[in-house]
């Protein structure tokens, strides 16, 4: 079948806790083998462990039309029939991130066409702020901090570059797949974001990406939770050259206000000048 890697795969910002987002295609001329073909898929993931038996990467299939819902495998007509009839806000969003690693010409042509075509509606941006609602809602522990799904996480900025990016898409095309930061680095060139919020959030992405990495190197945990151990926070905060761990959890909600306040703020505004 022909693959299209999503997610940090497909903008090539793969960290330790990244899946392998993938979505698998066949071809119209081995649709007679479809049922074959799919039973085999889940066997990839045999293949991707390590010496002792534990996965090196996670295979995420959820890329897929209508996600959980969809099957493993659709063939090329009836991708595009998808494409043209059922596609949703969230989906386009994850475009954004497609990239080919077995390409197929033809969809990769009905991929571009879907972006060229699509325009961003009031319906749209509400479905986009209650994806982003849903999202930081179930992860809105009592004391816990995620950066990465967390309000103002790293999510908030993804969910900027992806909005502005697909509400921007006859300036932005040419650019995909592109980086958080990429993408945010382009929005400001075009005027669609000011230059100050782009640098911010930027900043803030790399910011929350680093207390990944650490969160990995000095505690070995593989999770975006800000740890409630005082040891463990101190040790964190320190990997971190923060003084302590008091200055760092202030930095951090703080920079987590800012970005929740530039996303809303960004939907807020399309929402006004969108019909």
């Amino acid at each position: 079948p022909y693959v299209i890697a999503g997610g940090k795969f497909g903008s090539r910002e793969m960290s330790f806790m990244s899946d392998l987002d993938l979505l698998f295609i066949l071809p119209d001329s081995l649709k007679q083998k479809k049922p074959m073909i799919e039973q085999k898929i889940p066997e990839i993931q045999k293949r991707l462990l390590d010496a002792n038996g534990s996965p090196v990467f996670t295979i995420d299939l959820k890329l897929g039309p209508e996600g959980k819902s969809a099957p493993l495998l659709m063939t090329e007509s009836e991708y595009e029939v998808y494409l043209e009839k059922r596609l949703s806000v969230w989906e386009v969003m994850a475009m954004t991130r497609f990239r080919s690693i077995l390409p197929s010409d033809r969809i990769n042509e009905a991929i571009s066409r879907t972006l060229k075509d699509f325009r961003l509606t009031h319906s749209a941006i509400e479905e986009i702020a209650s994806i982003y609602a849903r999202v930081i809602q179930s992860k809105s522990y009592f004391h816990e901090i995620d950066v990465k799904s967390g309000d103002g996480g790293m999510f908030a900025v993804e969910f900027l570059a992806q909005t502005l990016t697909i509400a921007n898409l006859d300036k932005m095309l040419k650019f995909l797949p592109g980086r958080a930061q990429d993408l945010l680095d382009r929005l400001a060139q075009i005027g669609a974001l000011p230059e100050e919020s782009a640098e911010e959030a930027k900043e803030s992405y790399e910011f929350y990406r680093m207390i990944e990495f650490s969160n990995y190197a000095s505690l070995s945990k593989t999770n975006h939770k800000i740890p409630h151990d005082e040891r463990e926070l101190a040790s964190l905060s320190a990997h971190l050259d923060f003084k302590n761990s008091d200055e760092f959890l202030d930095s951090l909600k703080s920079r987590m206000r800012r970005m929740s306040t530039l996303f809303k703020k960004t939907v807020a505004e399309l929402t006004e000048v969108t019909d």
